[in-house]
C-alpha cells in the first residue's frame, strides 16, 4: 500500500494554474507520487493538470467530487479522467432530503445510467460515504441500502474520519470492502463528534492507525490518501508530516 494525497487537502492552493504548478512540484519534492484530483479551481484546465503531474512523475488515480456536482457536468469529470489517464470517478453525498428508503433507491436509478456509462468506457464509479450515508435510514445504514440498490460493481472509498464520526469499528469497516475498495482516506481529527470534528495531521489526533492500516492491507487496499482540508500550520508541511507517519507505519 502506499501513501499518496488527496489534493482537497491544499484546495486554496490549487485554484490557478499557476498554483497547480507550484503547489505539485512542492508535493513532489517530499515524495508524493500518486494524487486524488479534487476541488481544484474552474480555469485550470484538465490537460494542464495532466501535464504538470506527468512533469514531476505524479500520478492521478481518481477524481472525486460531490454526487451532484459530477452529474451536473461529466463531460468534465470525464475529459480529466481521460487526459490524467485514469480510470476512477468518485462521487460523495446523498442529498438529505433522499435520505429514506424510497429516497436512496431514487438516487440509486438516478446514478445508475452514468455508472452504466463509465462501465462501458472502463472506467470505474467509487462512492465516498460521508458520516450521513453511515447512519441508519429506517434500521438500515444507508450505504448498505445504496449498495443493494446499485450495480455490484460499485465500489466503496473509506473516509475513517467520517467512519469513526458514524461511531463504526474503523477496522473492521475497512476490512468489510475487500475487493471491493483499493482507495482510504486518511484524515486525522482531535475529536469524534458527529457535527464538527477538528482536523489535525495523521497521527497527531485521536485515530489509532496502525490497526486500521494493517486491516486495510490485509484487504488489498492500494492506497492511503493523506487528507487534511483544515491546518493550524502551514499546509503543506501538514502533508509533509502526515505523509510521514503513515510511511512509518506502513512501511514504505
Amino acid at each position: 500500500m502506499n501513501v499518496a494525497i488527496q489534493l482537497s487537502s491544499i484546495k486554496k492552493y490549487m485554484q490557478t494554474e499557476a498554483d497547480v504548478r507550484t503547489s505539485l512540484r512542492k508535493l513532489a519534492d517530499m515524495g508524493f507520487r500518486i494524487a486524488q484530483i479534487q476541488w481544484t479551481g474552474a480555469e485550470v484546465r484538465p490537460e494542464v493538470l495532466a501535464d504538470t503531474l506527468r512533469k514531476n512523475g505524479m500520478t492521478a488515480v481518481s477524481v472525486q467530487d460531490y454526487t451532484h456536482a459530477i452529474l451536473a457536468d461529466p463531460e468534465y469529470y470525464l475529459r480529466l479522467a481521460d487526459s490524467c489517464g485514469f480510470a476512477d470517478i468518485t462521487v460523495s453525498g446523498i442529498p438529505a432530503e433522499e435520505m429514506t428508503a424510497d429516497g436512496i433507491r431514487r438516487f440509486a436509478d438516478r446514478l445508475a445510467p452514468f455508472h452504466r456509462r463509465l462501465t462501458a468506457e472502463g472506467k470505474t464509479l467509487t462512492f465516498h460515504p460521508r458520516w450521513q450515508e453511515l447512519s441508519r435510514v429506517e434500521g438500515k445504514i444507508a450505504l448498505h441500502r445504496l449498495l443493494d440498490e446499485s450495480d455490484p460493481s460499485l465500489r466503496v472509498l473509506p473516509d475513517i474520519n467520517h467512519v469513526i464520526r458514524a461511531g463504526l469499528n474503523a477496522p473492521d469497516f475497512v476490512s468489510s470492502f475487500a475487493g471491493r475498495a483499493d482507495m482510504l482516506h486518511c484524515k486525522d481529527m482531535t475529536d469524534t463528534t458527529r457535527e464538527s470534528s477538528h482536523l489535525t495531521v495523521a497521527g497527531q489526533g485521536c485515530v489509532d492507525w496502525p490497526p486500521i492500516l494493517a486491516a486495510a492491507e490485509k484487504a488489498g487496499y492500494r492506497h492511503a490518501f493523506v487528507e487534511q482540508e483544515s491546518w493550524d500550520g502551514d499546509a503543506f508541511d501538514c502533508m509533509n508530516a502526515g505523509r510521514q507517519y503513515l510511511c512509518y507505519i506502513i512501511g514504505e
